[in-house]
């Protein structure tokens, strides 16, 4: 009797193993998710004496791989489950089946050294051979991502990699093999030294600027990286991607004077990446007075963007500068410009969060939501941005509120439009004209998404909100969707992600109050019909809800719910 029961908790826990047809079955994840927390209280031998039996006797490679998994996770170093993935490794597989059973043996035993091995096997696939040339780059691109996690120190991997950036002349494969080495290659001389050559010979300067960073992190002291930024330094002055090498050598090099100098020299003439430049001085040596006086510099002399992002980057050097908060003062007050007045109105705020004249330009800003200017997507954007910025200072800013309100009534279309759903759902609770404004537009929309969102958003901030509940409950009842179990797996997340049924019971669940739970058993607990059980999210949406109304339901109430008609 132990050991059925044990069986059984085991196929619901894992949702996917029927052991009379060998093939997979949908259980609710309410179901699931009760029976593994009763799995970890049950008699853990005979769990994994099922698991290691399924193990041994299936015929499917693809369930062995899954309950291998499975296994070794609940009994950490099960030999059975470490040889079972071992085996299945030696088999030949496609690169799809390959990359899932070295993900497996990944999860289960991280050290084990088959990992690396068919890792760099997959790295080294022929891609001309492939015919879908797409999936086979993304093979690659994972193992490579992978490498990078568990090769720590592995000469092995190194190599493999180094490999990559000597052979391959796709960019996208060199960036990420630098990106893995610059995690696992941490002052080694053939990766560094691959590296800078790289750096010195590649025609992408996207390929040059990721080999820098790398050796910028896994470089330190290193003699020869040191030298090669230096010469790399003098041979492309005036150049942007001079200001990422000036900081990867002061990264390898503490204190390397030629670094500042270089750095502080694109901040006071560069005319497009000053302000790069001046974010990195901020980073490695924020009281550097030689790049303030340069800041200082610009705001005399440049022109109105200029001295805008100057004066708004000085602060950040010298919060109480005399100068930079002069200069934002008067751009609210001067500049035709919404942009520039937005911007210095947000630098003004980050010392003063009561800064009068910053808040009246953001209040004056607002009123621009909804109306329809000459160039109406930049200038909602800018009115958009004040209201977010009010919204940091004061959550409950009610000029804030009035702004979203007139976007949701005036704006419908607007880009912007679901964020503000949002942000009306988290700060604006109680709010009549908040409810009267999100419940009208949830009698017009015919987005779907935005449907959801406004019914969650109507329910936060008003509990019991028979409109946002009737939307949920009829949108669950009749809103089709593919479902796509089909072409994914149980365990597999994708699909559930993408569930607008489940979306919709999730958020349900989120605002639904007591008194509201035993509309819901009534309304949905027709569709709890095996003919629904492995075909539909709706299934499962129905079973999620129903089962959150029954833990939190008196037993009489929901017993009534569920022999009442509907």
């Amino acid at each position: 009797m132990g050991d059925a029961i044990a069986s059984q908790i085991l196929k619901w826990s894992y949702s996917f193993f029927r052991q009379d047809k060998q093939d997979w079955q949908i259980v609710p994840q309410p179901l699931a998710k009760a029976a593994r927390a009763t799995l970890e209280k049950t008699d853990k031998a005979r769990v994994v004496s099922a698991f290691v039996h399924l193990v041994h006797t299936t015929q499917n490679r693809n369930i062995r791989r899954l309950v291998a998994e499975k296994l070794g996770k609940l009994d950490p170093g099960n030999k059975s489950a470490i040889a079972a993935l071992v085996l299945l490794l030696q088999v030949p597989q496609n690169d799809r089946t390959l990359w899932n059973t070295v993900c497996s043996l990944m999860q289960i035993d991280p050290d084990n050294p088959a990992i690396i091995s068919n890792l760099v096997k997959l790295t080294q696939a022929n891609t001309d051979k492939w015919s879908n040339r797409d999936r086979c780059w993304h093979t690659i691109k994972f193992a490579i991502d992978a490498l990078g996690k568990v090769g720590l120190g592995n000469q092995i991997a190194i190599n493999a990699l180094v490999h990559l950036l000597q052979t391959k002349t796709n960019n996208m494969i060199c960036n990420r093999a630098s990106t893995s080495l610059s995690e696992i290659a941490t002052g080694n001389k053939v990766a560094i030294d691959a590296l800078i050559k790289l750096m010195q010979t590649t025609a992408s300067k996207d390929t040059c600027w990721e080999a820098i960073i790398c050796l910028g992190k896994i470089a330190t002291g290193n003699r020869t990286a040191i030298a090669a930024f230096t010469e790399f330094l003098q041979t492309n002055q005036g150049d942007r991607i001079c200001i990422h090498v000036a900081k990867a050598l002061w990264q390898i090099d503490k204190g390397n004077v030629k670094a500042i100098a270089i750095l502080v020299q694109m901040v006071a003439i560069d005319k497009l990446y000053w302000s790069l430049a001046a974010s990195y001085l901020r980073e490695i040596t924020p009281k550097n007075t030689d790049v303030i006086s340069a800041l200082t510099e610009r705001i005399a002399t440049a022109d109105e963007s200029v001295r805008c992002d100057a004066a708004a980057s000085l602060l950040k050097f010298e919060p109480d500068n005399e100068v930079a908060i002069t200069t934002l003062l008067r751009i609210p007050q001067s500049s035709n410009y919404i942009g520039y007045r937005q911007q210095a109105a947000d630098s003004l705020l980050t010392i003063d969060p009561h800064n009068q004249v910053a808040l009246d330009t953001l209040f004056s800003l607002i009123e621009y939501l909804g109306q329809s200017p000459p160039d109406p997507e930049y200038v909602s954007y800018i009115a958009w941005e004040s209201t977010r910025s009010l919204q940091k200072i004061d959550p409950s800013n009610q000029l804030a509120i009035a702004a979203l309100i007139n976007l949701l009534n005036t704006a419908q279309k607007d880009s912007n439009l679901y964020v503000a759903v949002g942000c009306l759902g988290d700060f604006a609770a109680g709010n009549k004209d908040a409810i009267a404004a999100l419940t009208k537009l949830i009698c017009f929309t015919e987005d779907n998404y935005l449907l959801l969102k406004v019914a969650h958003s109507l329910g936060k901030i008003d509990p019991g909100n028979q409109k946002a509940f009737s939307t949920l409950i009829e949108f669950i009842q009749s809103f089709n969707e593919w479902d796509e179990t089909e072409f994914y797996s149980a365990e597999d997340e994708r699909s559930r992600i993408d569930s607008q049924l489940l979306d919709a019971a999730d958020k349900l669940q989120k605002i639904l109050p007591v008194n509201q739970m035993s509309q819901v058993v009534v309304a949905l607990k027709d569709y709890l019909v095996k003919s629904n059980r492995d075909s539909s999210y709706r299934y499962e949406a129905c079973y999620s809800l129903i089962w959150h109304c029954a833990q939190n339901m008196t037993y009489p109430d929901f017993y009534e719910a569920w022999h009442k008609l509907p």
